[in-house]
């Protein structure tokens, strides 16, 4: 195993304590310890899509292969039902929402799980029938979602009605400014990440928009950067509780060709993420919410997506095919990592089985205590050999 310091810590899944590999992390060591898939849905199944985790990564939302809508809580798996799916779910992961595309937006909540089922309901709003959307992402305690107006527009869904980014840019910037795709909200304060337009007054498309007193910011172009985008969807993945840092990508020449990772901090300012090895591109779509690790994909030249990891404290990005090398079974590639919990120890990842199907799988980790003698992720092995 490699710690965050470049020293190799011996053991695999069985990790013994060590003084080398001890330590804390941001700044100290990063002990991997298993790769397994996730909760077992049974009959060959196994997940196509995680769309979003809870803080601590014990409950996530997404899609299996036999495409049910799975919630998992704390552990446990349940299937949604009334005809369409979760996108997002609360820090705690009591409550997930979603919906159909044209809306109104739903919720499911894991206090209704009856005999392995979640029923889905409208979301409880008397503005929800007027959202036109489904919510792409929710706040800490369920009161705010994340929607869309006219099928682009960037919107949330208040207890007081809608609130439109249109209106903020309208207001603020030359004739002709708009606000188009929205790319997330934070759970603990009043910012959605919009993509737009302000005639010129920034040269930047990205901006964070404060939904409660309507000021509009700009995720500025890094250095030598010709254009940006924001990494992720509208699920939040890619933004931290405060809003304060936020993933994405640029392009700028002088390092490659096509779109590097970078992430915004509080002001605004764009920093570009070190590659690995050969592979300098991609994007970082994921950004637990305590800002302290990020992911998403990096690719080189003839070189093919590989899974990172991103550690804010030290700017330092790690392959997470190097950093898990010794619990990885045969045959397995990670290409994109989607979703990290707070602490950083359970890290949601995209890869590719031997058999060539795309397929999410959790890895786990000791952060920041020393390592004691544990045995992880065994039993997730095994299982991962035999079904896949």
């Amino acid at each position: 195993m490699l710690n965050l310091n470049g020293t190799i810590c011996v053991g695999a899944v069985v990790v013994a304590a060590t003084q080398a590999c001890a330590g804390v992390v941001p700044g100290g060591t990063y002990t991997p310890l298993a790769f397994g898939p996730l909760v077992d849905p049974g009959n060959g199944a196994y997940y196509t899509q995680v769309y979003d985790i809870s803080a601590d990564g014990s409950s996530y939302v997404g899609i299996l292969s036999d495409g049910r809508a799975a919630y998992v809580y704390q552990g446990d798996l349940f299937i949604q039902t009334g005809g369409s799916a979760a996108a997002a779910i609360t820090p705690d992961g009591s409550m997930a929402v979603g919906g159909p595309a044209g809306g109104p937006p739903m919720q499911w909540l894991a206090a209704d799980a009856s005999n392995g089922n979640i029923a889905g309901t409208v979301y409880d709003s008397p503005h929800a029938g007027s959202a036109g959307s489904f919510a792409y992402g929710v706040n800490r305690d369920g009161t705010v979602l994340n929607i869309v107006q006219g099928g682009v527009s960037s919107a949330v869904l208040t207890p007081s009605g809608i609130r439109r980014a249109n209106d903020a840019f309208i207001a603020q910037f030359p004739t002709g400014a708009f606000a188009g795709a929205n790319r997330g909200i934070a759970v603990d304060a009043p910012v959605q990440v919009v993509l737009g337009n302000s005639q010129g007054v920034y040269t930047t498309n990205a901006f964070r928009w404060n939904y409660e007193t309507d000021d509009v910011s700009p995720l500025n172009i890094p250095a030598g950067g010709t254009s940006v985008t924001v990494g992720g969807s509208a699920s939040s993945s890619n933004i931290s509780y405060d809003g304060s840092i936020v993933g994405g990508a640029a392009r700028v020449p002088s390092i490659a060709p096509l779109d590097v990772p970078i992430y915004w901090d509080a002001s605004g300012e764009a920093h570009v993420i070190p590659g690995v090895g050969g592979r300098l591109m991609g994007t970082m779509n994921a950004v637990n919410y305590t800002g302290t690790f990020g992911g998403g994909n990096l690719f080189g030249a003839g070189l093919p997506n590989h899974a990172f990891l991103y550690d804010f404290a030290n700017d330092i990005t790690y392959d997470l095919n190097d950093l898990f090398a010794e619990v990885i079974p045969d045959g397995w590639l990670l290409t994109h990592t989607t979703d990290i919990s707070d602490d950083g120890s359970k890290i949601f990842a995209r890869a590719l089985a031997p058999d060539g199907t795309a397929r999410f799988v959790e890895l786990t980790g000791v952060v920041p205590a020393p390592a004691t003698a544990i045995l992880l992720g065994l039993a997730g092995v095994g299982a991962a050999r035999r079904r896949r």
